[in-house]
């Protein structure tokens, strides 16, 4: 990690939290405890997708956007920390990350499809991540009139191989994609042909910032994401609720457990 960047942080948590641990202050999660593996995910607590029998979840917060868990599964434990929607949330929470030694962090979240060839349950993992944060910059006419907008694409650090070989594992099909990452979905709907001549296949509301935290920060990390819904064509959004489609259920409760079990 950049020192500068490590000294910067630590001297603003101690100034503002009275500690250098801000996984401890904010998810009462030690920053020194032997994680296997850190999940990061806006909405879904463990409970909504660990399925599998003999997995243990022990909640250390519970607030009503926010939590904090330990999962526990044949001697391996996970620190799970429910991050709530919207990059600015994950930005806080991966920084609380800075001085724990983790060497593999996941990010979960869900996605609305651009092409039409992703369906509602598919797994996407993101190749290349474009910033398209700014609410207000949607309200303008054009966003592409703005010469700072839209100009960030990162392709996300290293981690994909290690979830691919444990997808595989899990007998799960990974849909390697671009993501563009808005924190305002309808705004990305009113400029959607500018979205699309982006490259983006699907669009997020938290995918890139995770990625330039985990650039930043120089840890290894990876988003899954679940599409949700599909944007392809030029009529109502279909946005399923997982209680309203079979397949949405299999992949949250089914198979992305068995991926994070895999992969721990």
């Amino acid at each position: 990690m950049n020192s500068n960047f490590l000294e910067k942080i630590n001297a603003m948590l101690h100034q503002y939290y009275g500690s250098e641990d801000a996984l401890k202050s904010t998810f009462d999660l030690p920053s020194d405890g032997a994680y296997d593996m850190i999940v990061l995910s806006p909405v879904w607590k463990p409970q909504d997708v660990m399925k599998t029998d003999g997995v243990q979840i022990e909640c250390l917060k519970d607030r009503n956007t926010t939590g904090s868990y330990l999962v526990r599964w044949e001697g391996r434990t996970m620190a799970w920390i429910r991050t709530g929607a919207g990059a600015g949330n994950v930005v806080d929470a991966c920084l609380s990350l800075v001085a724990n030694s983790c060497n593999k962090i996941l990010f979960l979240g869900t996605c609305t499809a651009l092409k039409p060839d992703l369906s509602v349950g598919d797994l996407v993992v993101p190749n290349k991540a474009v910033s398209g944060t700014g609410a207000t910059r949607y309200l303008l006419d054009e966003m592409v009139g703005d010469p700072t907008f839209l100009k960030e694409r990162r392709t996300p650090p290293k981690g994909i191989l290690w979830l691919s070989k444990a997808a595989i594992k899990a007998g799960a099909k990974l849909n390697t994609r671009t993501v563009f990452s808005t924190d305002t979905l309808m705004g990305a709907l009113l400029h959607l042909p500018e979205v699309r001549e982006t490259g983006a296949d699907v669009v997020d509301m938290e995918a890139t910032a995770f990625a330039r935290c985990m650039s930043i920060m120089e840890k290894p990390g990876v988003a899954l994401l679940t599409v949700a819904g599909n944007a392809s064509g030029n009529t109502a959004m279909a946005r399923i609720s997982p209680e309203g489609d079979p397949r949405m259920i299999e992949t949250q409760e089914n198979t992305i457990s068995r991926i994070v079990l895999n992969l721990v």
